[in-house]
């Protein structure tokens, strides 16, 4: 029977997990990798179709075949983070926008946004997506982008989000596919980014905190 391995990594500001499914997993193990050595195994296996991967209990490692090379790392003591938890669940506003548009109004953002601690704000109206950001030194910017929009039919429901554009750059920068959603139940909760067509990947970023 066909399992998966599910990879999860966070920084405390947001959380990426993909799902991967494998043949002959013949028992539940949890482990904590390395950061770097798996961003070494991702340039190893950029052209390769297949990493044969193991699991040595006596020496704690992780051991990866690609090709011709091997690659071994040990295994992390510890418990990783109850990342479960902090997956929302009672999302209430849902959009689908164009991401390269998206990109690029983060982009524009971005300028008048380092004069202001990386913030930008998003605000979401019925149809469309607002990028903000503004500068004490340089000013201000504003980008409209048009978005399915579902959750938001009037003024009263809109809502006003803010991130540091770092963040949301990183997540438009991994996906693939044309389009991104995204997800909110409120200003200060996390917030859910997906590929449409990937359902086995899901990225949450904190919030930034608004002064009300």
């Amino acid at each position: 029977r066909e399992k998966e391995i599910v990879f999860v990594a966070t920084d405390g500001f947001r959380l990426s997990q993909k799902k991967i499914a494998v043949a002959g997993i013949k028992e539940e193990k949890k482990m904590i990798l390395p950061k770097n050595a798996l961003s070494e195994l991702s340039k190893l296996a950029a052209d390769s179709e297949d990493v044969n991967f193991s699991f040595k209990k006596a020496e704690n490692q992780v051991v990866f075949g690609i090709s011709d090379s091997i690659l071994a790392t040990r295994v992390i003591d510890g418990e990783f983070p109850p990342y479960e938890k902090i997956i929302p669940t009672d999302l209430k506003v849902k959009l689908v926008l164009d991401k390269e548009e998206l990109l690029r109004a983060v982009k524009l953002a971005s300028v008048f946004a380092k004069d202001a601690a990386n913030v930008v704000k998003l605000s979401i109206g019925d149809g469309y997506l607002e990028i903000f950001a503004e500068s004490q030194a340089s000013g201000s910017q504003k980008t409209k982008v048009d978005a399915k929009v579902d959750g938001v039919k009037d003024k009263d429901s809109q809502l006003t989000v803010a991130f540091n554009y770092r963040f949301l750059e990183d997540f438009l920068n991994a996906v693939k596919s044309d389009d991104i959603q995204m997800e909110f139940s409120d200003p200060n909760a996390p917030a859910l980014f997906l590929d449409p067509k990937d359902t086995n990947f899901l990225h949450i970023i904190m919030p930034v905190r608004l002064q009300s």
